[in-house]
């Protein structure tokens, strides 16, 4: 936790393999946590594919329908830039740093 943050940290890479591991944390934690931001730590993630950044998508609509959000940490420039071409970042928050 971040304060009152719930805080996710995936480990190496979000892909296929890891995917159904992921979804399934990702939607516990928006379920126990209503109305609470959640945040992704994703500074020790090497890789992530179209697939996961679709269940970051879909989790992000999950946790605004449930009175909550969620919010992307990445210090990466090179992860930073994919989700600004992607528009991911329109879509979710994405912050350098895990604290405020």
């Amino acid at each position: 936790m971040v304060g009152d943050h719930p805080v996710l940290t995936p480990s190496i890479e979000l892909d296929t393999a890891s995917l159904p591991r992921w979804h399934d944390a990702l939607t516990s934690t928006i379920e126990q946590h209503r109305g609470s931001t959640v945040l992704i730590d994703l500074d020790g993630v090497a890789s992530i594919d179209d697939l996961a950044i679709g269940v970051l998508l879909a989790a992000s609509a999950r946790a605004r329908d449930r009175g909550g959000s969620l919010e992307l940490v990445a210090s990466n420039p090179s992860m930073r830039s994919r989700f600004t071409r992607l528009g991911l970042d329109r879509a979710i928050p994405v912050r350098s740093r895990l604290s405020p």
